[in-house]
């Protein structure tokens, strides 16, 4: 069972080569939303994909003082002899900022590629440097998850109390996810979510893989905090865990599934 907090969750961004890492603003005033949220490409800069990749992912920079249109008509690939590459682009969804940007053909493997885009937030055309690889089968399962340990500690969490975060006491159980290999090819365009019981919960922790080693994630629950407006996480006990990935313009693959147990 999940416990009840009002804050929405806090999803890891679709994981550019699983981007973990995120200094958590400390006051009120830090976190606050800020005016224009920037242009952001997925995969990351200096990334690997697979040559036949479906789509990368595009989030157009937005203005929440205007009403403007999320735009990516700007968006540009490039190949090494800088020679524009054809792109497909589509809305993930009807006024989303989420872009599919789509190669009409497969990407030379070896090739360094340049993918420019703008950001209206700092009025500049970004540049991201990307490398084709190998063509990789799409993924349909995650791999194998298993749960890897457990400790209590402490957790900086998402409040509603108005200090943006809280640090909390928390038991945290370790899950560990062997990638099949044609994930691994993937794994610069993925982004992970879990689920309880069709529920979504936080995973906290991350750390990306080894060139063959597994992911490992947290999932929590807290066990004592001061601060009633804090992410509680699950229940203590023991839950089913599925962990899902995302990749843009693919069929999700099959979740992975791992018992744990969280005990304070």
């Amino acid at each position: 069972m999940l416990k009840t907090w009002s804050l929405c969750h806090l999803l890891v961004p679709p994981m550019a080569a699983l981007s973990f890492a995120e200094l958590a603003p400390t006051s009120a005033q830090a976190c606050a939303p800020p005016p224009c949220t920037p242009a952001v490409l997925i995969p990351a800069e200096l990334s690997t994909v697979p040559a036949n990749a479906p789509a990368f992912l595009f989030k157009a920079s937005h203005n929440h003082l205007s009403n403007e249109a999320p735009d990516a008509s700007g968006i540009k690939l490039l190949n090494a002899e800088g020679q524009v590459v054809p792109v497909d682009i589509a809305a993930v969804s009807p006024g989303s900022r989420d872009f599919l940007v789509k190669p009409q053909s497969a990407l030379t493997p070896g090739q360094a590629y340049t993918v420019k885009f703008p950001d209206l937030c700092t009025a500049t055309e970004k540049v991201l440097n990307i490398t084709a690889g190998v063509s990789a089968e799409l993924p349909t399962a995650l791999g194998t998850a298993t749960f890897a340990g457990h400790r209590v500690g402490t957790l900086n969490v998402p409040t509603s109390s108005g200090s943006c975060t809280a640090n909390v006491q928390a038991a945290m159980a370790k899950i560990s996810l062997t990638p099949t290999p044609q994930l691994r090819a993937y794994l610069a365009l993925s982004s992970f979510r879990a689920t309880v019981a069709g529920q979504t919960t936080p995973l906290v922790n991350h750390k990306p893989p080894t060139a063959d080693g597994p992911l490992e994630f947290e999932v929590h629950s807290t066990c004592t905090t001061s601060d009633s407006f804090a992410a509680m996480g699950l229940a203590p006990g023991a839950h089913t865990v599925q962990l899902h990935a995302t990749l843009p313009g693919a069929s999700a693959p099959t979740p992975a599934v791992v018992d744990v147990l969280l005990t304070c």
